[in-house]
């Protein structure tokens, strides 16, 4: 078992370093061309308008409901 968890980890090693090498490549041609290279640098922060309500799973009623349907249902 141990002999697939060392590949395992071996094949996420060469994943990650592939990728860094890949993300190289892209940025130097990114720059021979000209273009910014900072996706990042480029990201404005943003707001948030308006509060977000809690959703809640289910058919379930705010306790203020159960007490308006109470004292409709009261003679």
């Amino acid at each position: 078992m141990s002999t697939s968890i060392g590949a395992s980890c071996a094949k996420v090693y060469l994943m990650r370093k592939h990728q860094k090498e890949k993300m190289k490549r892209m940025e130097e041609e990114r720059k021979s061309r000209g273009e910014n290279s900072g996706a990042i640098e480029e990201k404005k922060p943003t707001t948030v308008v308006g509060g977000r309500s809690k959703v809640h799973p289910g058919n379930f009623t705010s306790t203020a409901d159960q007490t308006q349907q109470g004292s409709n249902n009261a003679p």
